[in-house]
């Protein structure tokens, strides 16, 4: 998700804007309280539709919260492109 704002490659010709990024203020097993930040994402000021797609596929679809611990932790690293 952070090459949507330019912060990672989609090919490897791309160039990496260092001014965006992630922040995650918990990590996998953290207990969290209500209204609590996961996460805080640093953009451009032209960004806002962008961040606002990518809170949103956060919330849906990748930040999972339950009462209990997750069963295992996932992979931090998927691919490497040389």
């Amino acid at each position: 998700m952070c090459t949507e704002l330019g912060g990672g490659r989609k090919v490897k010709s791309d160039k990496i804007d260092f001014g965006v990024g992630f922040y995650f203020h918990k990590k996998l097993g953290d207990k969290i309280k209500k209204d609590e930040p996961i996460f805080t994402v640093y953009h451009h000021k032209n960004q806002t539709k962008t961040v606002e797609m990518i809170q949103e596929k956060m919330n849906q679809d990748i930040c999972q919260i339950s009462k209990s611990a997750p069963a295992k932790k996932m992979e931090t690293i998927f691919d490497v492109v040389n």
